[in-house]
């Protein structure tokens, strides 16, 4: 018998410093969806061991018994990351979120956050990471401007996702 949880996976799909994590943390405190920091995830690995592969493994890990909706973020950047949307598709309904913001926004962006809490950037990486999440061609299930603010509730309602109760 197939125990795994049948809600939504919610793929925050953006470059980095493009409002993702705001996103999905808003999804979260709005009670519409766990939000899962894949970020942290990496930064919890070993050094040796921040792979795409290796991380994304564990994110599968912490999704299994989630029997909530959950939302994560992902750059896109890694050709893995598209073999970790395939992969989620084979467990539970993902619904894909186009989230996108200029590239100068976003590297101002990351230039304010925290270091602490993210893995190393710099401007030639924040760049080179919005022209590859640029040029991802999937079949999203919705877009959203990074730079204006979100109307959450009209977001999860364009996901379907269950209100809180």
């Amino acid at each position: 018998m197939d125990r795994s949880p049948r809600t939504p996976v919610v793929v925050l799909v953006g470059p980095k410093g493009a409002g993702k994590s705001t996103l999905g943390r808003a999804l979260e405190h709005a009670g519409f969806a766990r939000f899962v920091d894949v970020e942290s995830i990496f930064l919890a690995l070993p050094d040796d061991q921040r792979t795409p592969e290796i991380g994304y493994r564990a994110l599968l890990r912490e999704l299994e018994n989630e029997p909530r909706a959950a939302t994560i973020e992902l750059t896109g950047a890694a050709p893995e990351a598209l073999e970790l949307i395939e992969e989620l598709r084979a467990r539970r309904p993902v619904r894909l979120i186009r989230v996108d913001a200029p590239k100068d926004l976003c590297i101002e962006r990351v230039k304010e956050r925290d270091p602490a809490g993210h893995l190393p950037s710099d401007d030639a990486l924040v760049a080179e990471v919005h022209r590859r999440s640029a040029a991802l061609e999937l079949n999203y299930d919705l877009a959203v401007d990074g730079a204006a603010p979100f109307d959450v509730p009209a977001i999860a309602i364009a996901l379907r996702l269950d209100a809180p109760s």
